[in-house]
C-alpha cells in the first residue's frame, strides 16, 4: 500500500510539471494549442524551404503601384509648398515648384513602395523597416542625381534607384515577414 502511493505520487508529480501540450486529450484549450503549434512548426518550414506566402511578381506589382501613387501624390504635395511662397522673395515660382514636385516625389515613392509591398504581402513584415529601406536608396539615388544631372550618370540612376528601390523593399519584407 505505501509503495503504491508513492508511485501515485510520483505520477501526480511528473503530471504537474509535464508541458501542457502532452496532456491534449484532457482539454479543449491544449489541442488548440498542439494545433497552433504545428501551424507555426509548418510556416517556420515554408519559410525555412524558400516557400514564400506570396510571389515576388505579386510583391513587385504591390511596390510598383503604391510608388506611382505616392509619386503623383508627394509631386502635387510637393509643388504646392514649395510654390507657396512670400511676395518679397525673389525667384520664378514654376521652378520652385519643379523643386518642390521633384523632393515631394521622390518622398512619395519611397513611402508608397514601401507601403504597397508590405501591403501586397499581408501586411506580415515590418512597415516601418521596408519604409527606412526604401528611403535611404531614395535619398541615396536623389543626392547623387542632384549632384550629376548630365549624361549618362543622370538617366542611369533615374532607371537604377526605382529598381534598387524595390529590390530592397522586398528583401527587407521578407527578412521581416512573421
Amino acid at each position: 500500500m505505501r509503495h503504491c502511493s508513492r508511485i501515485v505520487f510520483v505520477l501526480l508529480c511528473v503530471l504537474a510539471v509535464w508541458p501542457r501540450h502532452a496532456l491534449a486529450q484532457y482539454g479543449q484549450a491544449a489541442r488548440y494549442e498542439i494545433t497552433r503549434s504545428r501551424e507555426l512548426q509548418l510556416n517556420a518550414t515554408l519559410h525555412a524551404a524558400g516557400e514564400p506566402r506570396y510571389s515576388t511578381l505579386r510583391l513587385t506589382a504591390g511596390g510598383v503601384a503604391g510608388g506611382l501613387v505616392g509619386l503623383a501624390i508627394g509631386a502635387a504635395v510637393g509643388a504646392v509648398v514649395a510654390s507657396d511662397q512670400d511676395e518679397d522673395e525673389e525667384g520664378e515660382p514654376w521652378v520652385d515648384a519643379a523643386w518642390g514636385a521633384a523632393v515631394g516625389g521622390m518622398a512619395g515613392e519611397s513611402i508608397g513602395m514601401g507601403a504597397g509591398v508590405w501591403l501586397a504581402n499581408g501586411r506580415q513584415g515590418n512597415l516601418l523597416i521596408d519604409l527606412v529601406g526604401s528611403l535611404v536608396i531614395g535619398g541615396i539615388g536623389f543626392a547623387v542625381l542632384a549632384e550629376n544631372q548630365d549624361p549618362p550618370i543622370g538617366p542611369i540612376m533615374l532607371a537604377v534607384t526605382p529598381l534598387a528601390q524595390l529590390g530592397v523593399t522586398i528583401l527587407l519584407e521578407r527578412r521581416t515577414a512573421r
